[in-house]
């Protein structure tokens, strides 16, 4: 056997880290000593191999391929590793919460969805009006610039599906990291949402989110539109005023909540 597993992954993993998507990249990377140091190559100029594979230490792209989707069945002398996604994300979660230190008075968590363009005929296609193109909508989470959370979704769906899902298990994470911790939550109007605001009440989790404009709240935010429009026409330049109200939707929140409004 001249490849093990772990040398495997490691190949192709780092390959991903280094910008190389395709596995027919692998036939020229298989010469690459410092990626075959990288994977733990004892071997790593290829120089003990037979006469038709010496100077390539690493795997070709079939073998490559062979590890990521070939058919498991009993007999078979390839068995396809499947991820368990659940294990992934834990490491994930833990190794972002691993860069805070204990003492952090305050952890902000800030969640957006972007766009992942498709370039073909993908498996759950869907046209997303927002980004003008066929994509995928996943959601990113981050603290710092370190992230927490990523969850590849489809693009018909609520910006932030998967927004709890992902909170109950970052928050217990950074509680036990970080115990005296303020967490703060932190998105756009899309993540503004009855099941996200009241989990995070519950867990003692802090929000700032945006929320999108109507014509309750255009109502409530006259008078101060109308205080920045006389105070930008005395100064004769720009002005900006704040103001804050009580405000609860007709019938998709459960109770009244602090919204900031700027004018």
């Amino acid at each position: 056997m001249e490849h093990q597993v772990q040398e495997l992954v490691a190949q192709r993993l780092y390959a991903l880290a280094l910008g190389y998507e395709d596995l027919s990249d692998h036939s020229d990377l298989r010469r690459d000593p410092l990626l075959a140091v990288a994977a733990d190559k004892l071997d790593p100029l290829g120089e003990r191999r037979d006469e038709d594979n010496r100077g390539k230490a690493l795997a070709a792209p079939a073998t490559l391929q062979r590890l990521e989707s070939a058919v498991d069945h009993p007999g078979s002398r390839y068995h396809k590793l499947c991820p368990v996604i659940g294990l992934m994300r834990q490491y994930l979660i833990k190794s972002a919460v691993r860069t805070l230190s204990k003492n952090e008075r305050t952890v902000i968590i800030d969640f957006d969805a972007t766009d992942a363009r498709l370039h073909g005929h993908q498996e759950g296609r869907f046209f997303h009006a927002y980004y003008g193109d066929y994509c995928y909508l996943p959601l990113l989470a981050y603290i710092g610039s370190v992230p927490v959370w990523e969850q590849l979704r489809t693009a018909d769906r609520d910006a932030c599906e998967g927004t709890v899902e992902a909170l109950e298990q970052i928050v217990p994470t950074l509680r036990r990291r970080c115990p005296k911790a303020q967490i703060v939550l932190r998105g756009d109007s899309g993540f503004c949402r009855e099941e996200t605001m009241r989990l995070s009440e519950t867990d003692q989790v802090d929000y700032c989110l945006g929320l999108a404009r109507n014509d309750r709240l255009s109502a409530r935010l006259r008078p101060t539109m109308d205080a920045a429009r006389i105070r930008a026409a005395l100064c004769g330049g720009h002005t900006r005023e704040f103001t804050e109200f009580e405000y609860r939707t007709l019938d998709s929140w459960s109770r009244a909540r602090r919204v900031i409004g700027k004018a």
